[in-house]
């Protein structure tokens, strides 16, 4: 189960890092021309912010650092011992992260948003909130199997 997981988790955070990757590079994919309604929250009919290169690739960067934390110890390609204690408590931060990620912020994000009715909310309902939840249990179970 513990090798399951890591591999799931480490392939979600390879792909949604190389989305803000492919973004932060300037793509539209994914985006409409007047804004990014799909991918960012708006209120009022626009974008509640727009978020920069630098901020999208710190994103990028953050989520390849999640898949490495993810993946500790499933390929023996270098070996960092004086890291493993540490890789338990990464997963667990992680759960914690993508459960309140999940949660939301009360208003334009997770399951708990007030607004409901933008091509955001609907999809956040029915993807991107989910897949939080998925990544906090499985990065859960990988703390679990490894403390």
């Amino acid at each position: 189960m513990l090798q399951i997981a890591q591999i799931i988790n480490t392939i979600l955070f390879l792909v949604i890092s190389g989305l803000h990757f492919y973004w932060a590079f300037g793509s539209m994919f994914g985006k409409k021309i007047k804004g990014a309604t799909s991918v960012l929250p708006e209120v009022n009919g626009k974008s509640a912010f727009i978020p920069s290169t630098f901020s999208t690739f710190v994103v990028a960067f953050g989520l390849l650092l999640f898949a490495e934390v993810s993946s500790f110890g499933l390929v023996k390609y270098f070996d960092f011992q004086m890291f493993s204690p540490i890789i338990p408590f990464g997963n667990l931060a992680i759960s914690i992260i993508f459960m309140m990620r999940a949660m939301g912020d009360f208003r334009l994000v997770g399951f708990f948003k007030k607004i409901k009715s933008t091509q955001f909310a609907e999809n956040d309902s029915k993807f991107y909130s989910p897949l939080c939840v998925l990544i906090s249990v499985l990065a859960f179970v990988i703390y679990w199997n490894l403390k």
